[in-house]
């Protein structure tokens, strides 16, 4: 049953109860077609007569000339979780100014994150989420449709007492005064103007260390309609952060959509009584769209063979992808360089006797982890095309670039790539073209950064055939014309692709091994064509900013507020993230952080956000070259040997009797969040993006 069908018997319903309850009869009218009948009627036998089944409210023989809703206007407010109710009702005023409230109205709510109204107007507040909802009501009257609104508007005010705080804080917590400098606390984190996915992990505010054991520290974040008051006191160990548990980060999450939260932070100083006013505020962002998947980056510890490590970025997990990798021949057990097929179902990852591929489907816990076929050589850094049958191979360093097969590491005749002078090839995703640096020249020796690339263009080849086949290179960008830019350098490197194949990010700066040196970097974005640029500032830190480098896209794309879209993209620097306690603050650990990227960008102006920490990595290593993949699984019509392996969770015989991936039966279906294989696999209203049901873009 349609919606539109669905409301209308409702509406029936609704009238046929009013009548039940109202039966006075209303004057039949002679007619010869319906055109002739009062609004819902139909010209039967002669006379205007309701539709079959369908009765209508009389007006107690008085002509209506409104209706409204009672309260128009409705302003409730749930405190710790306290539920507040609101009773609705639809009053019709009549032409000589009597008034009757009208029973059987179709109520609906304009959307339902603040709460719920049912059939007889009661209105609740859910207590999770704060602001203004439109408020509908439908009712028949002699006939006709008639609508009605109004507003409901729902304040969520939530208050936490750490361990050691005094149950009277809340209230007792005297007014801050401005305070002097060096008394004042100071936000560290989020950093003013961050913009973060609806579905962040909650994150942790954390401000400059100060003041002495038994202060009190009031940390409080607000939206319109929102308010989250924490207070925390100064004891032994405490790290001047707070981590911000899920129910309460719902509440300011899920409240206005569309505002800023906002963040400051009070303390309580415990020797004078007096409560000093932070040195400011931060503000910070959370988008209307959600991000998926997992990232796969590479981590590093002094004197541990390096490991790829995976983020569930919603929840903030983290483990270990490949825990034991095949040895050398050495007996070394370093797994480091890697990429990820476009569908998140294959890591191809390289140590020091060459690379394979691994199915993230399958279970990777044996010792050894199962490969698809032996390591081999031919490449240190890769690229999947869409399908996830080829990968292109090159150097972290120069050299030439080749294609191999994904299922056997064998390389795959091709002609037109580059036999020297290039690295880091990026394939895009709609598989038309690689993106690469070219005209690479290494550091000589001597050097402190001997064998590292320390120049390159951005050159881009497209893909002519299934073969594949290659058209012929041409440059993108020339890396010397940002020269004079705060990074310097004459290095375009570690291309990456938006998911839409529109445009490019890429480094820029001195060198590229920033883990030999410290060289500088900063990001920016250009188009296919080439004919927009910009530095993305606010990503790199500021127009002065020179410590970021490898971009990498997620691959999603978000709806935004006034038709406006974001992509996302991963990156590391070194920039403090927090303060020492809680963070990074005065040390030299690679972290990655991710930037919303405006999808329709303007030639030459910063299409970044402030970026936002990457929440679940590990404060206390080097954390790199994030690449971000859907969920790890096989899609609808996909061979399987357990449902544990579909992304439907459905392995079915097909009518051949082989087992394949299949899609759930309707009562079934897959909700928002879940994976998915295909579009038929989700709920009415849901599009399967990334392996993850997700709402339809608009």
């Amino acid at each position: 049953m349609t919606i539109c069908s669905t409301r209308m018997a409702m509406l029936v319903t609704c009238a046929l109860l009013v009548a039940c309850t109202d039966p006075a009869p209303r004057m039949s009218t002679p007619c010869a077609s319906d055109a002739e009948c009062s609004m819902g009627d139909r010209c039967l036998d002669g006379v205007c007569s309701p539709p079959e089944g369908m009765m209508t409210i009389p007006d107690g023989g008085s002509e209506s000339s409104e209706i409204h809703i009672s309260p128009e206007a409705a302003v409730l407010s749930s405190v710790d979780g306290v539920v507040a109710t609101e009773r609705f009702e639809v009053v019709e005023v009549r032409a000589d100014g009597t008034e009757r409230v009208v029973p059987g109205a179709l109520w609906s709510l304009g959307h339902m994150r603040v709460g719920d109204i049912d059939g007889e107007g009661l209105f609740t507040a859910n207590g999770r989420a704060g602001g203004e909802v439109s408020l509908r009501a439908e009712v028949v009257v002699n006939g006709a449709l008639r609508v009605a609104t109004g507003t409901v508007t729902v304040r969520v005010e939530r208050t936490l007492l750490a361990d050691g705080v005094a149950p009277e804080m809340a209230s007792t917590f005297p007014a801050p005064s401005a305070g002097e400098p060096g008394t004042q606390p100071e936000p560290l984190y989020p950093l003013e103007g961050a913009v973060m996915p609806a579905n962040v992990f909650p994150p942790t505010i954390q401000w400059a260390p100060l003041g002495a054991e038994g202060d009190v520290f009031r940390v409080t974040l607000t939206k319109p309609h929102a308010s989250i008051r924490a207070y925390l006191v100064n004891t032994a160990g405490f790290t001047h952060a707070w981590p911000i548990p899920g129910d309460l980060w719902q509440a300011i999450a899920d409240s206005d959509p569309d505002a800023d939260v906002e963040v400051t932070v009070d303390r309580l100083d415990a020797a004078s009584g007096v409560a000093i006013a932070g040195a400011s505020a931060r503000h910070f962002h959370l988008a209307r769209g959600s991000v998926f998947g997992a990232v796969y980056y590479e981590h590093r510890t002094p004197g541990v063979p390096p490991r790829i490590y995976r983020i569930d970025p919603e929840t903030g997990a983290r483990d270990t992808v490949v825990a034991n990798p095949p040895p050398d021949s050495a007996g070394g057990r370093c797994i480091g360089c890697h990429a990820l097929s476009h569908d998140g179902r294959y890591l191809w990852a390289d140590n020091d006797e060459g690379a394979t591929t691994y199915d993230l489907t399958t279970d990777l816990t044996g010792d050894p982890a199962p490969t698809r076929y032996p390591a081999t050589g031919g490449a240190s850094v890769a690229s999947f095309d869409p399908s996830g049958r080829w990968y292109v191979g090159g150097s972290h360093a120069r050299g030439g670039l080749g294609v191999f097969d994904a299922t056997t590491g064998a390389p795959v005749p091709t002609e037109g790539l580059p036999g020297d002078a290039a690295a880091y090839p990026s394939w895009s995703p709609d598989g038309t073209a690689i993106a690469y640096a070219f005209n690479v020249e290494l550091a000589p020796a001597g050097d402190p950064q001997a064998g590292s690339p320390l120049s390159g263009d951005l050159f881009l080849q497209p893909v002519t055939g299934d073969g594949p086949t290659f058209g012929a290179a041409a440059p993108l960008h020339v890396a010397a014309t940002l020269a004079d830019r705060a990074e310097g350098g004459a290095s375009d490197t570690h291309p990456t692709w938006s998911p839409d194949s529109r445009f490019v990010a890429f480094q820029h700066g001195v060198g590229v091994w920033t883990h030999v040196v410290r060289n500088p970097g900063a990001l920016y974005l250009i188009s296919r064509d080439g004919a927009q640029l910009s530095r993305l500032d606010r990503a790199s830190g500021g127009a002065d900013g020179a410590d970021s480098h490898w971009p990498t896209f997620s691959p999603y794309t978000t709806d935004e507020a006034e038709g406006r879209r974001y992509y996302w993209m991963a990156f590391y620097t070194r920039r403090a993230y927090g303060n020492a306690l809680a963070g990074t603050a005065g040390t030299d650990y690679r972290q990655l952080w991710v930037a919303a990227i405006d999808a329709d960008p303007t030639d030459g102006v910063d299409a970044s956000s402030v970026p936002y920490w990457l929440p679940g990595q590990d404060i206390r290593t080097s954390n790199f070259s994030a690449f971000w993949a859907p969920e790890p699984c096989r899609p609808t019509g996909t061979g399987c040997s357990a449902s544990a392996e579909c992304c439907s969770e459905r392995c079915e015989e097909d009518p051949e009797g082989a087992l394949v991936c299949g899609s759930p039966p309707p009562s079934e279906c897959r909700r928002a969040g879940m994976t998915c294989g295909s579009a038929e696999d989700c709920c009415d209203g849901l599009a399967c993006i990334g392996n993850v049901c997700t709402a339809a873009p608009i």
